[in-house]
């Protein structure tokens, strides 16, 4: 087996290490809720972007598709993991075992289908060189089944983002830019796969998807180091907490401000800015409050 390093492997080989670099971040605040299923999520993605830069690198169609197949091991298993995070996140609960179980049966179908590719062409229909000089690309033909799975894909990725959206409308404007910015990286995703499956893509061969999730990551670690991801998570909440007689102040485990219900506003004279800023700083005119808060850091 030969391999060449060409400019799309070595941009799949970054877009490997940025994901690595996420799902490491992300596995640092795994007792926050959704994170396990967004490290995995980010794993999946690392195997898909490591079979694509070992598929860019190799010579010949036998070593090509052999990569193909393993990268398809993280394909399939974004999406069902994106919505299990987006359900989480959210503040919706963990679905049923059985529920949860069967968002792997179109995965585990293409799984099956493109170890068995070269006996029915029901993933891939043809694979012919790309055009692109010194490209070391192939053009890979979609056959029925492609369209089946990206479809459900489609469908699962809408119903994640509807529950980011969901949260970007009823949580504090700090969990808005959370959302907003993981949204983006979505957006991004998708369109690098348009890119990919359409004439659009202006080299033929090059799988964009991948590389869309590059751009991605560099989102959510952007999200993780200036807006907290993960650090300030949202905390479900309703209008009997809005009703509530008594001052309410929820902190996360670092002892800073996630969440605050209209009597605590009016009782320490708070608003939206004091989210996300430690407990003992904006409640110093509470001597006693500030010194338990700290004890929490």
């Amino acid at each position: 087996m030969r391999f060449v390093i060409t400019p799309y492997a070595i941009a799949h080989a970054l877009n490997t290490l940025v994901s690595l670099a996420v799902m490491i971040l992300a596995w640092r605040r795994r007792r926050a809720p959704g994170v396990r299923s967004f490290t995995l999520m980010m794993a999946a993605v690392v195997i898909w972007s490591l079979g694509i830069a070992f598929e860019s690198a190799a010579v010949g169609v036998p070593a090509k598709l052999l990569f193909s197949k393993l990268a398809y091991i993280g394909t399939v298993s974004v999406a069902p993991l994106f919505l299990l995070f987006a359900l989480q996140y959210s503040g919706w609960k963990r679905p049923p075992a059985l529920a949860a179980a069967a968002l792997w049966f179109i995965p585990a179908v293409t799984m099956a289908l493109a170890a068995t590719n070269e006996r029915h062409g029901l993933v891939w229909s043809s694979i012919t060189p790309s055009p692109v000089p010194g490209a070391n690309l192939v053009i890979y033909g979609h056959g029925p089944w492609f369209w089946i799975s990206i479809s459900y894909y489609f469908i699962v990725v809408l119903a994640a983002s509807v529950l980011l959206v969901y949260a970007v409308l009823h949580r504090q404007r700090v969990f808005a830019w959370q959302t907003a910015l993981m949204m983006a990286g979505v957006a991004i995703s998708w369109l690098s796969f348009v890119i990919y499956v359409t004439p659009l893509n202006p080299l033929p061969g090059l799988d964009t998807t991948p590389l869309g999730f590059s751009l991605t990551g560099i989102l959510l670690l952007w999200a993780m180091s200036r807006h907290g991801l993960f650090d300030l998570v949202p905390v479900a909440r309703d209008l009997l907490l809005e009703r509530m007689n008594d001052g309410l102040v929820v902190l996360d485990e670092r002892g800073r401000v996630v969440d605050l219900n209209l009597a605590a506003r009016k009782l320490f004279g708070l608003d939206d800015s004091a989210i996300g800023k430690p407990a003992a700083q904006v409640l110093s005119d509470c001597p006693e409050l500030a010194r338990l808060s700290s004890s929490r850091e």
